[in-house]
């Protein structure tokens, strides 16, 4: 997989996109790629990996093509032990935000109802579905829902991959990086690294 760049999960970029996270991103205790995540009991933990924000460039909601992330999934017991993709878009600031801080929100969620192996490697996405590669499972978020008027021509505020708080205890997720496809031909991957010094236990 080519990237087109990498974050460290103790560096000041991991830090700034983890944002108002309450789950430490940690060295997979199996030694894989990615930023590992453990919920070790119930309560509120969760993370928000806000992995797009406006460069130099506005980008509208009709050029965003695909969402992607290849992932391990190492404890499923309900789809809220799923990651799910969010987008939030510019507020307009004319009465109609959802929130004082953005426009509107689209979450691209699983269902409990998927069939996925514990562990296994796989390319989770939605909008369409992106070219495979190395040859790894793909697997589309079945479920779309929105907060406030979400428009497909409205200007993207961030782009934010998620577990929620109401995931349950023991929730474990590999994140190995995340992906977003402009315009059918832009494809920018985000390889997420994390420091040996910060290996989780077994």
């Amino acid at each position: 997989m080519n990237y087109t760049g990498k974050v460290l999960n103790s560096s000041s970029s991991g830090v700034a996109i983890l944002a108002d996270s309450t789950l430490a991103a940690q060295s997979d205790p199996n030694l894989r790629d990615g930023w590992y995540f453990k919920k070790e009991t119930a309560g509120t933990d969760k993370f928000n990996i806000y992995y797009w924000s406006e460069g130099n460039k506005t980008r509208t909601t009709s050029e965003l093509t695909t969402l992607k992330a290849v992932v391990s999934i190492d404890n499923y017991q309900s789809g809220a032990s799923l990651p799910y993709f969010s987008v939030y878009t510019k507020p307009k600031g004319d009465g109609t935000d959802a929130q004082p801080w953005y426009h509107a929100r689209r979450n691209y969620t699983f269902t409990s109802s998927q069939d996925i192996e514990l562990g296994q490697r796989i390319e989770i996405f939605a909008k369409e579905n992106p070219q495979k590669k190395e040859g790894l499972r793909h697997l589309q978020f079945n479920n779309i829902s929105d907060n406030g008027s979400f428009s497909e021509n409205d200007e993207i505020l961030y782009i934010v991959f998620s577990i929620g708080s109401t995931a349950p205890a023991n929730t474990q997720i590999l994140i190995e990086s995340l992906g977003i496809t402009w315009n059918r031909n832009n494809d920018v991957y985000l390889e997420l690294l994390a420091s040996s010094s910060e290996v989780s236990p077994p």
